[in-house]
């Protein structure tokens, strides 16, 4: 199993960085709420599908996820999502749905969630993410809370990096670990690659070796 599977989060604790998030979801979880419909929006690799999947893990919750591959017009909207949310889930509590790349859906598409969303609040929360929310019309917007996902800080990458390196027992200097976290630019998933990628290549690789491997990978 790659490392970024094998060590994604399976809850609020493991999860690194998006205080305001986490914050969030915590206050729901103790005063035994439902979740709003909520935007994720900013960089890759900061935990947007990370977060929803452990919202639906920490709340009991069925969770549905669409992804890029996904068709994203106004069909699908119709045929795939709508119908998804009119009923609750076998358990008799209300249901996620994850859109993905939603920056990719077109404003027609969008469009025709409006109505629904508020129709079917009680059996479905949409989350909506992207890296970019300025396609996601106000209509939605306004139906929503919105989170920021900002690039996780470099020594939060270094923290979670020596974990790892611990566990798979991987012999790696703090130098390196900080080049990773560097290198990656926030991107936590992409340094967890980055030090699988390194320790699958060779231990030691230092200096202009270090650069010419890890240039194919950034």
């Amino acid at each position: 199993m790659a490392w970024v599977e094998k060590y994604r989060p399976k809850n609020l604790i493991e999860f690194v960085g998006q205080e305001k998030v986490k914050r969030y979801v915590e206050s729901v979880i103790n005063n035994g709420g439902e979740i709003n419909h909520l935007i994720f929006y900013g960089y890759s690799g900061t935990g947007k599908t990370t977060m929803a999947r452990i919202i639906a893990n920490e709340l009991g919750v069925e969770l549905i996820e669409f992804n890029a591959s996904d068709d994203r017009t106004l069909n699908f909207v119709r045929e795939k999502i709508i119908p998804a949310m009119r009923y609750r889930s076998f358990t008799g509590k209300y249901k996620i749905i994850f859109l993905d790349e939603t920056d990719s859906m077109t404003k027609e598409a969008l469009f025709c969630l409006r109505r629904p969303m508020e129709l079917y609040e009680k059996n479905a929360k949409i989350i909506f993410s992207c890296n970019d929310d300025s396609n996601i019309i106000d209509a939605i917007r306004s139906r929503c809370i919105s989170f920021h996902f900002k690039p996780i800080p470099r020594d939060l990458i270094v923290q979670r990096l020596k974990l790892i390196a611990q566990r798979e027992g991987v012999n790696v200097t703090d130098d390196i670990l900080g080049e990773i976290a560097e290198k990656s630019r926030g991107d936590l998933r992409k340094a967890i690659n980055l030090l699988e990628a390194y320790h699958r290549g060779a231990l030691e690789f230092t200096g202009s070796e270090f650069e010419r491997m890890f240039g194919r990978l950034v």
